[in-house]
């Protein structure tokens, strides 16, 4: 059997094992033949597919019958927790079963959406030495708090893992992105949590991410999710808002007074840090106004 009828005949077997009891979805079929045949033969293939249908199993299956490596971009990182917390780990579970296949995942988010030990340590830093750090003063001292103890126990530094909601303030606060990012300069590169998840990502058959992300990796020339050979867009009529956003920025003025914060222990007395810290002060004043 070619990879279409292996795809088409797994799914018969592994929707009995839904909540459901394996109620036929005749789209569902139809659409996994179709998503088989056009990897099978190399073509691009736009499926619209209403609510019920089965989406999420249709695509994934045939994507990891074919052994390709995969990226599965989500619109939003809900999604994106949803697929590798319930949809993948079923999967992997009933295909092992129908059709002896095994098969790793992994789940890669922009690099913000993870803590920064360096940040987290400038924070403490400050604080020892009574000093205020230029962004954790907009952000609430308990959860930043609450952040600091989690950061002793989390495996993945995904602020989707911890158990409450922070502030925007506070995860600002505690996070950078990829430009901010000091890399290999970084004292905790050897623990950098966003530089793990793709480190595990890089050697996985599924990669999940978002459209943002991969809307960032296309723009820096795929060095955030490597040489996939298989992409696949869930909500893709999002796309276009997504990619948007993506390009965009956002600009505080905390962020000038942490800049001025970081450069000031590398520059010493320098008239450019302070010109810093005052743009962030003029730039909050005329937000005001």
């Amino acid at each position: 059997m070619d990879q279409v009828e292996i795809s088409t005949e797994a799914l018969t077997e592994i929707v009995q094992h839904l909540p459901d009891g394996g109620r036929k979805r005749p789209g569902q079929l139809t659409m996994t033949r179709a998503i088989a045949e056009a990897i099978r033969d190399s073509e691009h293939l736009l499926v619209q597919a209403g609510t019920g249908v089965g989406k999420t199993l249709a695509y994934l299956l045939p994507a990891v019958i074919s052994g390709k490596q995969t990226v599965v971009a989500t619109f939003t990182k809900a999604l994106q927790d949803q697929m590798v917390e319930k949809d993948l780990p079923f999967l992997s579970k009933h295909l092992r079963q129908t059709a002896n296949k095994t098969f790793s995942f992994a789940e890669v988010k922009g690099w913000s959406n993870y803590l920064c030990l360096e940040r987290l340590h400038q924070i403490r830093s400050a604080q020892s030495q009574g000093q205020l750090d230029g962004l954790a003063e907009q952000a609430s001292a308990n959860e930043i708090q609450q952040i600091s103890e989690w950061a002793s126990t989390t495996q993945t530094g995904d602020k989707a893992d911890l158990d409450f909601a922070p502030q925007n303030a506070s995860w600002r606060a505690v996070s950078v992105s990829s430009e901010e990012c000091l890399r290999s300069d970084c004292p905790h590169v050897a623990s950098c949590f966003p530089l793990q998840a793709r480190q595990t990502a890089a050697t996985a058959d599924v990669i999940v991410a978002n459209h943002a992300l991969y809307a960032i990796d296309l723009q820096i020339g795929g060095a955030l999710l490597g040489g996939h050979e298989l992409v696949i867009f869930d909500e893709a009529h999002q796309i276009e808002d997504s990619f948007s956003e993506a390009f965009g920025f956002e600009l505080t003025a905390a962020r000038f007074r942490w800049l001025a914060d970081l450069a000031r222990p590398l520059l010493g007395p320098d008239t450019r840090v302070d010109r810093v810290a005052e743009l962030g002060k003029q730039l909050s004043q005329n937000l005001r106004d």
